[in-house]
């Protein structure tokens, strides 16, 4: 029974201390704990948004146009930008609960860089998030930020930027610390940094294309700006999703892949043996099997796969005696060796044996096919 939170403690809604996301609360909480303590990111992270995919009745259900499932739960996610690891995320429930002088835009980055600043890494984001203020307030926390930009935000140098610049051209403002960019490509780009000098460079040329001189903030700001859209190229792989019409049964299943995800990378990043996610989510399952001692019956085994992991009761004896045998001259078929066979050959191949596990009433050779039966959910491989 899935049940993350207390209804009884629940506050109602319009009464102090409501929380519309308190059925799921304690997940969120734990996870976002548990992915900025173990890892420290690189320099450069992602802003961006995020979707829970949920067609179902909520009141903080949003509408992206530019998402693969454009209707669902939104979540603002700051991001390793290479990787897609998710340090840190907010669950957008509407207006947040804190009065802020500041818009919604400054205060949904402010919470999300909490934890990063002084620290010395470069945040990327989009013209959503991005504003003069935010970035001189990232840069007084010793934290530097590049991003596209709305021509008409305060402080913006808009009588600079009303010139009309033909294909190539730039003009650009800078105050301190702070460059402003107005750079035309197929149409006018605006572009803040804080982390970059006013200089041309040339673009890495791809396959048939022409040579191409852009300002060095565009193009640190394509290479990085896809750490949110990496983690959801991962979640898109092998989804956990599952029809429902509670909305916290919905996010808990999308944070759950969030977590396997972020597991990954940071295995893949630790260990020297690279792991591919599919095989990475077979051994969770295998793992979470196992350790929650879970009846299953897998195509082509004999016995309950969690029955065989688990428990110390497992030991090899001779075959009994049967009316046509005497003990020790019975056999049977070693079940490691013919399940692998067939996997490998298409063909059954027997390999006699005249020891089994009395437990699974499986024949097992004495050593390796007896350890790996025991020890691995897929024992054929």
């Amino acid at each position: 029974m899935l049940h993350p939170n207390n209804n009884d403690a629940k506050a109602a809604r319009g009464q102090p201390g409501y929380d519309p996301l308190f059925k799921i609360r304690p997940i969120i909480d734990t996870l976002v704990t548990k992915f900025q303590d173990v890892y420290t990111p690189e320099e450069q992270l992602t802003i961006d948004e995020a979707i829970c995919p949920f067609r179902g009745r909520i009141f903080f259900r949003v509408y992206i146009k530019g998402k693969p499932h454009k209707y669902g739960i939104k979540m603002f996610e700051l991001c390793e930008a290479k990787s897609g690891y998710v340090y840190n995320l907010e669950v957008y429930t509407g207006a947040h609960p804190t009065k802020s002088e500041h818009n919604m835009a400054f205060s949904v980055v402010d919470r999300l860089c909490d934890k990063i600043k002084g620290k010395g890494h470069c945040v990327y984001m989009d013209r959503w998030f991005s504003s003069p203020k935010i970035f001189d307030h990232l840069w007084s926390c010793k934290t530097e930020a590049v991003g596209t930009v709305m021509s008409n935000r305060k402080e913006m140098p808009k009588q600079a930027f009303s010139t009309k610049l033909k294909k190539g051209e730039k003009i650009s403002r800078q105050r301190n610390h702070l460059l402003a960019i107005k750079w035309k490509d197929i149409r006018d780009v605006f572009f803040l940094t804080t982390a970059h000098e006013d200089v041309l460079v040339e673009a890495p040329l791809s396959r048939g294309a022409h040579r191409k001189i852009k300002p060095a903030a565009v193009l640190a700001y394509n290479k990085y700006k896809t750490g949110v859209d990496r983690s959801d190229q991962m979640l898109s792989y092998y989804s956990f999703e599952r029809k429902t019409i509670k909305w916290w049964k919905k996010l808990f299943f999308h944070l759950f892949d969030l977590a396997v995800a972020n597991a990954h990378i940071l295995h893949n990043k630790t260990s020297n043996k690279k792991m591919s996610l599919e095989i990475f989510y077979e051994k969770v399952a295998e793992g979470l099997l196992a350790s929650a001692c879970m009846e299953i019956q897998v195509q082509g085994q004999s016995s309950s796969a969690a029955g065989r992991l688990v428990g110390r009761d497992h030991f090899l004896y001779r075959i009994p005696a049967t009316h046509a045998k005497l003990e020790g001259k019975s056999q049977r078929s070693c079940c490691v060796f013919a399940e692998r066979s067939k996997r490998q050959t298409g063909k059954s191949v027997k390999k006699c044996t005249t020891m089994y596990c009395q437990k699974c009433d499986a024949g097992l050779c004495i050593g390796q096919c007896f350890e790996v039966f025991h020890t691995k959910l897929n024992y054929w491989e």
